[in-house]
């Protein structure tokens, strides 16, 4: 008898869940300071440039405001999130830590500071900007949620929980595809301590909340599968597919649910689909095991026949 997935079925990272929770959510949320409008000097410039999404321009005016000591904090500020507008994740790191020697009280640098450790694969220092960031913020629900994905990260899932319902908590003013993203990331970490009933509810109500995201529907088929609700999984990843017809993983996840029920053919062509779009991505660990799987499946269907 074939044997599907050689890896979890549930991934977290990678696109869309394979790149942090279904492309993470690391909203900023910030306004620029100084945004009103004053005498036209470099920080002011850095401003309308920033405005006119002009980055480049933003960082050379913000840093010429630094040299001539115009609003220096604020000009570290505004040029370390300039810098992370612009992925460049190292000057936002030491903009943030200037800004934070003329203020050490200022929260949005401790937050700006967090992402970009975050999206540098420093959990550690991600979360302890992050909570300095609350105990100056206690009620930023989106800084909940980035100090979840980074507990999360370190692999303290209970800890992740209880960010995640921290930010649903204080989620005034937030969008409803914020909200969707933290229910399917609290799905996706309940999933992870083997309780799919509750990973379900909370993923259904991420599609409630965002119906065009495949990547509530592929966690929801995760779930409904690992409940033995193979009919469910395979609605949910055939949603899922919908929206994202290229996402190796939800074929190779659908094949498993097709064999199970017994739809031969199906589970041929989502395990060809899968190798296909693996290959296409450049994964090549992942393109041999969907390869080996697949030779493993004919063989069986050579000896069944």
């Amino acid at each position: 008898m074939w044997q599907p997935m050689c890896w979890p079925k549930l991934k977290a990272v990678g696109k869309f869940l394979l790149q942090g929770a279904f492309l993470l959510l690391l909203t900023v949320g910030l306004e620029l300071v100084g945004s009103t409008p004053v005498l036209a000097g470099p920080f002011q410039q850095g401003v309308m440039a920033v405005e006119n999404q002009a980055y480049g321009a933003a960082v050379q005016a913000f840093t010429a405001a630094i040299a001539q000591q115009d609003h220096v904090s604020a000009a570290y500020g505004n040029r370390c999130l300039v810098n992370l507008w612009m992925n460049q994740l190292d000057g936002a790191i030491s903009d943030c830590t200037a800004a934070l020697q003329f203020n050490a009280d200022a929260p949005q640098a401790y937050l700006n500071r967090g992402i970009a450790h975050y999206r540098l694969g420093q959990y550690g220092a991600a979360q302890a900007d992050f909570t300095s960031h609350l105990q100056r913020h206690p009620q930023a629900g989106l800084a909940y949620y980035n100090r979840g994905l980074a507990v999360l990260a370190l692999g303290d899932t209970a800890a992740a929980i209880t960010d995640y319902q921290q930010a649903l908590i204080h989620d005034e003013g937030m969008p409803d595809v914020a909200r969707a993203d933290i229910y399917n990331d609290l799905g996706v970490a309940y999933l992870a301590q083997l309780q799919p009933a509750v990973a379900q509810a909370y993923l259904a109500q991420a599609i409630f909340l965002n119906q065009d995201d495949p990547r509530a529907y592929f966690n929801h088929g995760c779930a409904c599968h690992y409940r033995g609700d193979n009919s469910a999984a395979l609605a949910s990843f055939e949603q899922a597919l919908s929206l994202d017809p290229t996402h190796a993983e939800t074929y190779l996840n659908r094949a498993m649910v097709r064999d199970e029920l017994g739809d031969r053919a199906g589970t041929l062509a989502d395990l060809r689909q899968a190798e296909h779009y693996f290959q296409q991505q450049g994964d090549a660990d992942r393109t041999d095991a969907a390869r080996e799987l697949l030779i493993r499946f004919q063989r069986t269907e050579i000896a069944i026949g």
